[in-house]
């Protein structure tokens, strides 16, 4: 009822009825932040053409809202503005929106498919966060920004996108992903780069194609059959977690190009045995190989810069490494729960600092000109390996 709606100069501010089908009046041009929040009662809700702006956490924990269908006059959604629509199953965005904002869809539960228009450039953080059931999403090649934390909590979502202009990929591209979609890789344009999405295959060795620039997050994560991989210098990037949890996984032959080894990029990989670093890696980073409980032998770049926080913790298996020259910082934690590692080759002059005690200098048997310093944590970095203990008892 139109007594429910308090409106003022076409804003919609807030609505006090208990209706399951909630019909915005026409004229209405903006909902206001927080104007439905926690209306419990409302299943449904019907938006008006004339509506060019959502506020912030409009529709924020209607916890019995099931559908959503914008009009194409909506060229806003603000922050938030479904956030917590636990039993929200599906979103038609209509063109017009530039932008899915902070926490738009973060915290709905059932969500499992939505379909972002094309016109859209962004989609910021934490904007899906949580989305548990989210198994399919449709992103327009206009999208040019993903955040890193965009879809954090999520499930494994195949990503999926309308074709692509004729002018960006030739006919015999097309032809090539269509026949490697058989194998199991799914291929598709993203930032003008060809990814690989998602590996559904079966083989024990995969060998990516060299049409592939990127590898995305979690690509091949949980994956149970796949025990060696070959990545071709065609890659210049991992995503996060691609290889996350391949229990079978023995050895991996990296690209050349790479530069950066992502977070959990290979966590969980019990079977992996050894990893040589191109000498193009400048950065670990954190949980890169944590808990590989097999991991032996480990060859680091001449490069490398940077071990960030538990990138090989609980890496049982472990018993030596060598840091390069090139290492300026080793983060809390990085080896630590390292249990089986004793030998430790630090470069000339390192600077050891223990977190929270006194600081120590342990210097190699032969020092160099001019010295190389890198700072290290314990307890943290070597924390719980015959290694840590040694050190950190003087």
């Amino acid at each position: 009822m139109l007594e429910d709606f308090i409106i003022r100069d076409h804003i919609l501010e807030s609505y006090n009825g208990s209706e399951a089908n909630v019909q915005i009046p026409r004229g209405v041009t903006k909902i206001g932040d927080r104007a439905f929040s926690h209306c419990e009662t409302m299943i449904s809700v019907v938006i008006p053409d004339t509506v060019s702006s959502i506020g912030k956490g409009a529709f924020a924990y209607c916890t019995n809202l099931r559908s959503v269908k914008t009009p194409g006059s909506v060229k806003e959604i603000r922050s938030a503005a479904f956030l917590g629509c636990d039993k929200l199953r599906q979103v038609s965005l209509a063109g017009g929106l530039l932008c899915i904002q902070e926490m738009t869809f973060a915290e709905c539960r059932c969500l499992t498919d939505c379909r972002i228009p094309g016109g859209v450039v962004k989609i910021e953080k934490n904007a899906f966060r949580n989305c548990i059931s989210l198994s399919r999403l449709t992103i327009p090649h206009s999208v040019t920004e993903i955040s890193e934390n965009a879809f954090d909590g999520c499930g494994q979502i195949e990503f999926t996108a309308p074709p692509p202009p004729k002018d960006q990929i030739s006919e015999e591209i097309k032809r090539q992903i269509d026949d490697l979609r058989e194998e199991g890789f799914i291929i598709q344009l993203c930032r003008k780069k060809l990814q690989l999405s998602r590996y559904k295959g079966e083989k024990e060795q995969v060998t990516i194609p060299s049409i592939v620039t990127r590898i995305a997050d979690k690509a091949f994560a949980w994956n149970t059959t796949v025990k060696r991989i070959i990545i071709p210098d065609t890659v210049t990037e991992i995503g996060k977690q691609a290889f996350d949890g391949c229990s079978a996984l023995e050895s991996v032959i990296l690209s050349d190009r790479i530069t950066v080894i992502p977070e959990s990029a290979f966590s969980h990989c019990r079977s992996l045995t050894g990893i040589v670093l191109p000498d193009n890696v400048t950065e670990i980073e954190s949980s890169a190989f944590e808990f590989c409980t097999e991991l032996k032998n480990v060859t680091l770049s001449r490069s490398l810069i940077y071990i960030r926080y538990d990138a090989f913790k609980g890496c049982r298996q472990l018993r030596q490494i060598e840091i390069p020259t090139s290492v300026k910082r080793i983060d809390s934690g990085a080896f630590k729960s390292c249990t089986s590692l004793t030998n430790v080759s630090l470069p000339p002059g390192v600077q050891i600092t223990r977190t929270h005690t006194s600081k120590q200098i342990i210097s190699s048997s032969t020092m160099m000109e001019p010295p190389y310093e890198a700072e290290v944590q314990i307890p943290g970095s070597f924390a719980d390996t015959p290694f840590g203990r040694r050190t950190g008892s003087e």
